[in-house]
């Protein structure tokens, strides 16, 4: 095994023993040996260009451990304060302390750990790998080796879910750094809708690690999904994050990403619309500081007629931060009809950060509607020169400016108490953006 995967050395030994259905075992080697081979993923490779991993340390990471609770109580209460439904991960493991109890749970709605289905009915699991072995690169083939815990999320057929469900991941190690290699699947049965936020959130400053979080998503014909994702991952934790949805006839999913934590962090997006009609509608903001690194990656891949896809993502960089926004659509040969649009602004806040957006398009039919656009600039001027004309320091003046930037993206939390929560979650995010500034 070479010094390219040696950060995860122990965890690609300790795949190889875990117990499980043959199915899974098999699952699980050929996808740490596909790992093994490609090791990390460096910047020779193209979409890896711009978004060089950052430094995972000379020590191997620990494949992770059920943790007490302490250090998270505090920081997952504010997700826990209304009648939603919550599934709280601690350094990668269930915590039944920190989750609802299950009486509470909404109706039409089966909810449960991974780690439970992995022990009690791993059968119910394997349509969801059966076409593991084409992932998109090493990271993914990390997660399929090593994920041993998650949520698991079917809604039944014509169920409108009360309430909100909420995935939490937590990372709080400070002694040993963890590798966190968590797994979430979400079913939308047919005319069903949920209301879903995941957070992945950290216990303080001195936690170390590694997340690597991967939601699959599959909706039937009718269905909606309203998504929000927050991610404040701790400094020493870098976050890699992967989202795949695959959307039914007259599907809705609505997809908003709040990249805000103080972490390297990099989100890739990949959703299929093939059913008839299906609307995919993503947005997001990354605020990068420092030295950090912010990275969105999508893929839009049309494949049925009359699908439609909006795009509008935002990017805050101040400091020597970096900040990359990747984002492909695709329109096969049968999608005619297809409606495409793609929008990406960026401001920059110091003449040392800097931002990467690449939008791409590849069409392969005709009779289609698409377009992107995208700009990259800093703070007007004449808006700052109005507040200050008013009597508003600068830092005040750049930080109304920044959040007026970033609102666009928060109006799309449609959901009044998801919006307070997200907006108090990533309000330090923007105080100390102003700071930078």
């Amino acid at each position: 095994m070479g010094n390219s995967v040696a950060p995860f050395s122990e965890i690609a030994s300790a795949v190889k023993t875990w117990s499980g259905p043959a199915w899974l075992t098999d699952t699980r080697k050929a996808a740490i040996d596909r790992f093994t081979l490609a090791g990390l993923p460096t910047t020779r490779l193209e979409g890896w260009r711009t978004t060089p991993l950052p430094d995972l340390g000379a020590g191997a990471l620990f494949p992770g451990f059920a943790s007490t609770v302490n250090k998270a109580t505090s920081v997952v209460q504010p997700f826990t304060q209304d009648d939603g439904a919550t599934l709280v991960f601690v350094d990668g493991f269930h915590s039944v302390t920190l989750s609802s109890p299950e009486a509470s749970w909404p109706r039409g709605v089966r909810l449960a750990p991974m780690s439970r289905l992995l022990a009690m009915k791993p059968e119910d699991l394997r349509p969801w790998f059966a076409s593991e072995g084409g992932a998109p690169g090493a990271l993914h083939d990390l997660n399929t080796a090593a994920f041993r815990d998650g949520a698991s999320i079917v809604v039944e057929d014509g169920v409108a879910v009360q309430g909100e469900v909420r995935v939490i991941l937590v990372a709080t190690s400070t002694g040993q750094p963890v590798a966190q290699h968590v797994r979430s699947l979400v079913h939308l049965g047919r005319g069903a809708s949920l209301r879903l936020t995941v957070a992945v959130i950290g216990g303080g400053g001195d936690v170390t690690g590694f997340i690597n979080n991967h939601t699959d998503i599959s909706m039937a014909e009718g269905s909606r999904l309203d998504l929000v994702r927050v991610h404040e991952s701790p400094i020493g934790v870098p976050h890699f994050d992967a989202l795949s949805a695959t959307l039914g006839p007259r599907s809705e999913f609505f997809d908003t990403v709040l990249q805000t934590g103080p972490s390297w962090t990099r989100s890739e997006i990949d959703i299929v619309l093939n059913g008839e009609r299906a609307t995919a509608d993503l947005g997001g903001v990354f605020v990068a500081r420092g030295t950090q690194v912010s990275d969105i990656h999508t893929i839009l891949s049309h494949e049925a007629p009359g699908v439609t896809s909006r795009q509008n993502y935002r990017g805050l960089a101040a400091d020597e931060a970096r900040g990359v926004f990747h984002g492909q659509i695709r329109v096969e040969a049968g999608a005619r009809g297809a409606d495409a649009t793609q929008n990406n602004r960026n401001m920059l806040l110091s003449k040392r950060a800097q931002v990467h957006s690449t939008p791409s398009l590849e069409i392969l039919t005709d009779d289609v509607k698409c377009k992107h656009g995208s700009a990259t600039g800093q703070i007007d001027p004449a808006q700052l020169f109005y507040l200050r004309s008013r009597g508003i320091d600068p830092r005040e003046a750049t930080l109304m400016l920044t959040r007026a930037f970033a609102g666009e993206i928060l109006s799309r939390v449609t959901a009044s108490a998801t919006r307070a929560l997200v907006e108090t979650q990533i309000a330090p995010s923007l105080e100390a953006l102003g700071v930078a500034a």
